[in-house]
């Protein structure tokens, strides 16, 4: 079929050999092989198909030759990939063969390593390489990815070891030979390679766990739904998350893996949604302001009332790049972010891409509903403040509600206790810590049940095979994905479940049951997650003007503003089912400010905290912003009668030349589009 199309007279042989054996060694008795000599072997056959055809230098895929990604020399790497397979998986389980074992680990990451990076270049050919089409279609990349999965399972069971420290390098290489039973045990072991190995395990690790993901985002938007690659995708995402956050890239280029949301398998599909709610958030993020805020800048704050498909929120569909990640991402050729979220749009049920599912999931269950849901809700954290707003909107304009009433409602349990959320007899301070929140992630609860271990044996049982009696792999219910997604729903989007819950939300029954199963089995969260975010942030900050203390039993937090013996407190009083009610902001002290000023301050950090999906800290920040700025003497917009807006958090720059006053960016786009003028709202003169 073209799979061995480019190969020479001598690459041939070599591959036909290597299938044969890859195909002898998991139904031979290794115990009865001379291990060293089948190792050594191997060794021999990867130099040779190096010395063949060089792989793609590391981070050099945009550069790569067609030699590279065609049938040939890929071919042999992955045949050579599947002897590694399954000599590494039948002999690292036991402890006398595994000293043997890492000590061949430096060729075999190499081998692994360059076969991952030319499946990568293979994924990511012109449709005109017929070769590396074939290549991938007949699955030669997933026998790569499970060399790369078994390897990262052997380097994991190697005791840390810090780089750099020979020494005790040695003295664990010493530890494991002997627990072994010694050489007479396990034969002859090259002690220098075994210590080189044990102190360049984690780092072998890494480069894997990050070349790994390299290829599953190339092949993802075109074998993320194949039935074949599920055993692939499990074994690729239980190495990536073998690793540490910080492996993970940002999350525009890793957009991709969405598609895996609705892969055939329940495990993958779950999987995939925690690799994307594990990328860190960069400062970018974070910040809410123009100055920190990533590439979008001040040219998105003056459109902060706009709404924004999800798909253009990182860039690539209205001139901007609102997390700076996309851009990075299509130049190094890695996956289609912006297509990858259209296509989770249309299972989110946002317009027509995606339709029903399409080809990729036969339907748009309500299973893959959620969980595109929860895709976008990982997302927002890595967008600019401005582009969380206008994605919101977005939200609000158009599926959000229907989503909310005719998905999500039916089947959320409000009248029994969440299957997969701690019990909520219990009081929050008495329940496991941050890993058991729910409001934290939608797979935090999900995940947990199934180890990697029953993932791993119930695919391969089941296979996903066509037999109709096979038995259905573990997974949890759709009440318990929809429990999950509600709580992180309510953290992440406030003021959309608010209004959602207030207005779209017509039977009385129904408003009813949601106020109690939140009260319930998601306020004591929230509200315990903010007192500690207040506190920590307080704790943090070092400012002797400014203190914080919050009460999780009263639901009250209290900021107090101290300048030259005087005092500005305001009191926020939280709802026993916080979010669905909105926070009442009281001024308990007031000093330096004028009652007009204090209110519009007031009325700001509401719209802020009952609109915006801005959370206390938020609010907390805009109201010591505010008193900061008065005390510094800086002028109030004339428009919105702030000084710090409350979106943007920008101060007012924009200043007329003729009566020197000065507005928000944001304020003067509106009184433009509003007034259909482009004068000064003061002076009447032309801006």
């Amino acid at each position: 079929g073209g799979v061995t199309g480019g190969l020479s007279s001598e690459e041939l042989l070599m591959y036909a050999r290597l299938r044969i054996v890859a195909v002898l060694l998991p139904v031979s008795d290794l115990t009865t092989i001379p291990v060293g000599g089948l190792l050594e072997q191997l060794r021999r056959l990867a130099l040779a198909a190096d010395v063949a055809s060089p792989a793609p230098a590391a981070g050099g895929l945009t550069g790569r030759r067609a030699a590279d990604t065609g049938g040939g020399p890929v071919s042999v790497r992955a045949a050579l990939c599947s002897c590694l397979t399954a000599t590494v998986s039948a002999l690292s389980v036991s402890v006398i063969t595994r000293p043997l074992l890492l000590s061949h680990s430096r060729w075999m990451v190499a081998t692994v390593e360059a076969a991952l990076r030319s499946a990568a270049a293979a994924a990511m050919a012109p449709p005109e390489d017929a070769a590396a089409a074939v290549w991938m279609e007949t699955g030669g990349w997933a026998d790569v990815i499970h060399a790369s999965s078994e390897l990262i399972l052997l380097l994991g069971r190697v005791p840390e070891v810090e780089d750099g420290d020979a020494p005790a390098a040695a003295a664990a290489a010493s530890a494991l030979l002997t627990a072994a039973g010694g050489t007479s045990a396990v034969g002859d072991v090259d002690m220098v390679a075994l210590a080189e190995a044990m102190q360049s395990a984690h780092s072998r690790r890494s480069r894997l766990q990050q070349a790994s993901l390299l290829l599953m985002l190339a092949a993802a938007p075109r074998f993320g739904h194949a039935r074949w690659a599920q055993r692939a995708w499990l074994d690729g995402l239980e190495s990536v998350r073998a690793g540490p956050n910080s492996l993970l890239p940002a999350a525009a280029a890793l957009a991709p893996i969405a598609r895996l949301v609705a892969a055939p398998h329940p495990v993958v599909r779950l999987l995939a949604l925690e690799c994307l709610e594990r990328v860190p958030v960069s400062a970018q993020g974070e910040s809410p302001d123009g100055a920190a805020g990533g590439a979008a800048g001040s040219e998105e704050s003056e459109h902060t009332d706009e709404p924004m498909p999800l798909r253009h929120s990182f860039g690539g569909g209205d001139g901007s790049d609102a997390a700076g990640g996309f851009g990075a991402a299509a130049e190094a050729g890695v996956g289609e972010p912006v297509a990858s979220l259209a296509l989770l749009e249309g299972w989110m049920g946002i317009g027509a891409e995606g339709g029903g599912g399409g080809e990729a999931a036969g339907d748009t269950g309500t299973e893959v509903c959620l969980l595109a849901w929860g895709c976008a809700l990982a997302l927002l954290p890595h967008m600019t403040s401005a582009a969380q707003s206008r994605v919101s909107i977005g939200f609000k304009a158009r599926p959000f509600a229907h989503f909310m009433t005719c998905r999500l409602l039916p089947v959320l349990p409000l009248h029994r206790p969440p299957p997969a959320l701690p019990s909520a007899t219990a009081a929050p301070a008495r329940q496991a810590p941050a890993a058991a929140d729910p409001t934290t992630s939608v797979t935090g609860t999900l995940l947990a049940p199934l180890s990697a271990t029953r993932q791993r044996l119930a695919l391969k049982e089941v296979g996903l095979h066509h037999d109709s009696d096979a038995p259905p792999a573990p997974t949890p219910d759709v009440p318990s994905l929809a429990a999950s997604v509600f709580a992180v729903m309510l953290r992440r989007v406030p003021a959309l479940a608010r209004h959602w819950w207030s207005s779209d939300l017509t039977s009385r029954s129904a408003t009813a049951a949601v106020a109690k199963y939140t009260e319930l089995h998601v306020s004591p969260w929230l509200l315990r997650r903010e007192a500690e975010a207040v506190a920590a942030s307080a704790s943090n900050g070092g400012e002797d003007d400014f203190s914080v203390k919050a009460s999780a039993a009263s639901r009250t937090i209290t900021a107090t503003y101290s300048y030259e013996g005087t005092y500005m407190q305001i009191v926020l009083q939280l709802d026993k089912c916080h979010p669905l009610r909105a926070v009442e902001v009281e001024c308990t002290q007031r000093a330096g400010v004028s009652d007009a000023r204090w209110r519009k301050w007031q009325r700001t950090i509401s719209t802020m905290l009952r609109t915006q999906n801005g959370s206390i800290g938020d609010a907390l920040a805009l109201f010591k912003d505010n008193v900061d700025k008065v005390f510094e003497g800086v002028e109030e917009c004339p428009i919105c009668y702030q000084i710090v807006h409350g979106t943007t958090r920008q101060l007012p720059r924009l200043a007329c030349r003729t009566c020197n006053n000065k507005f928000h960016a944001a304020c003067l786009y509106k009184w433009f589009s509003s007034s259909q003028k482009s004068t000064c709202p003061l002076c009447q003169t032309t801006f």
